[in-house]
């Protein structure tokens, strides 16, 4: 959809601003036309721009939203995006712990499916993944994302959408 992808592009250039509004006019579309796999993946990317603007509250509703009817679909790859979209908001809200069991939740996963990373979310992954270790300390990191990795899709979903 190009709205969509305009809003990708804007994301992309940090314009949050802009691609929020591309994110919500696809939204409606998508959901105008039926289509839940569309609504659900730009439900997650807006909840990711609420993120990257420090919306927290805002950025959790989004992304439920979108991982709820994901999971209504079992899509799994877009549950993947999901989890990882969900360890940067425990990340953000200081739930480290957490944050590292959806990291390696969202890892397991996508190595079931065997998805890749694109190359920014592969940086952005790094980030996250060294953040996260920085704040547990390595030990404890180990141990939350090894947990995390234990968990099959379905009891990653339910744990990410608790609390």
């Amino acid at each position: 959809m190009i709205l969509g992808n305009m809003g990708n592009l804007a994301y992309d250039e940090e314009d949050f601003a802009e691609s929020s509004v591309l994110y919500r006019q696809a939204i409606t579309i998508f959901r105008e036309t039926g289509s839940q796999i569309g609504e659900a993946v730009y439900l997650a990317n807006l909840g990711r721009v609420q993120l990257r603007v420090g919306e927290l509250v805002d950025a959790k509703d989004y992304l439920t939203q979108g991982l709820q009817i994901t999971r209504q679909l079992r899509d799994r790859g877009q549950m993947v995006f999901g989890l990882w979209s969900f360890s940067q908001l425990n990340y953000e809200a200081q739930n480290y712990e957490r944050a590292a069991r959806l990291l390696g939740a969202s890892d397991s996963l996508r190595d079931e499916i065997g998805s890749t990373l694109s190359t920014s979310a592969i940086e952005e992954h790094r980030v996250l993944q060294q953040a996260v270790q920085a704040a547990l300390g390595d030990a404890e990191y180990q141990a939350h994302y090894q947990s995390g990795r234990t968990m099959n899709w379905n009891n990653a979903v339910t744990f990410a959408l608790e609390e």
